[in-house]
């Protein structure tokens, strides 16, 4: 069984023929991803904050999310008009437009959201070099992929042309290891790299986390009374042991992870912070 090899024009003729339809809008990651993705880096926007949507799609999500929450922003999008953006985008006095070269030394924050696994591998150092000089000094890249992908079980069948190729012609995995070092060998400061859920389990999960800590909190403090408690050294020690059963329920590694290695939900999307430290 053959791989499809993505190249470069058949990579463009696959956005073209998908660019502006309404299959694309109802799948595209932003569109679910990005009220949430915005929340996660709210301490990098500020309105007074310039953003750039790199490779941001012809709907747009993630900039109108951005306008939304007072950010302005501006769209880097090769093979889109701007007449072509919706009108709640156009119309918006936060939109400044698409930057067709991506002005350097402009922004605040550059979200590149699920673009990098499509890069070929010839245009990764440009694409990336592009981003850097794009930040201002201290200006961040939030960078989002999924994480460890198996790329050949993500792949789909064709019966016309007896090939297996990936559905979004994804060129490349990455885990947490791999993208911070590509990111720090390009030039960045890696502050972090989180493993996000962005499905609907997400709140469940984290609820249950919250759940786990408060049954650790209370039986830590349940400990400490009873280590100092007038009782009868039998009783004591009867519930010294329950104390720990339910530390153990509640305890978790997640719970004392570094916090620039945090996993939210089930984790399944990479989510990098990174920041340019110098001015050349």
């Amino acid at each position: 069984m053959r791989f499809l090899t993505w190249t470069p024009d058949l990579a463009r003729r696959f956005w073209d023929d998908l660019a502006g339809t309404d299959f694309l809008a109802e799948l595209t990651f932003s569109r679910f991803a990005a009220p949430y993705l915005v929340e996660l880096c709210q301490e990098y926007l500020a309105r007074q904050t310039v953003a750039l949507d790199f490779g941001g799609g012809f709907n747009a999500y993630l900039t109108k999310e951005l306008l939304r929450t007072g950010v302005s922003v501006r769209l880097y999008e090769p093979s889109l008009r701007e007449t072509q953006l919706p009108d709640d985008i156009r119309g918006n006095p936060r939109f400044l437009g698409t930057d067709p070269t991506i002005t350097p030394n402009e922004y605040d924050v550059i979200f590149a959201v699920e673009v990098i696994e499509h890069v070929f591998d010839e245009g990764v150092a440009a694409v990336l070099g592009k981003i850097y000089e794009g930040l201002k000094v201290g200006g961040v890249l939030v960078m989002t992929t999924p994480n460890q992908e198996d790329l050949r079980l993500s792949s789909r069948y064709c019966p016309t042309c007896r090939h297996l190729f990936h559905p979004w012609g994804h060129l490349r995995s990455f885990d947490k290891d791999s993208l911070r070092t590509l990111l720090n060998a390009s030039g960045f400061e890696c502050e972090a790299v989180w493993n996000v859920d962005f499905s609907g389990t997400r709140e469940s999960l984290e609820e249950l986390k919250a759940l786990k800590k408060a049954v650790v909190a209370q039986a830590e403090e349940a400990e400490a009374v009873l280590r100092t408690a007038w009782l009868l050294p039998g009783r004591a020690r009867r519930l010294l042991k329950a104390v720990a059963g339910w530390k153990r329920i509640g305890r978790s590694d997640e719970f004392r992870v570094d916090p620039s290695d945090r996993q939210i939900g089930a984790g399944g999307t990479l989510v990098a912070f990174a920041r340019r430290m110098q001015s050349g």
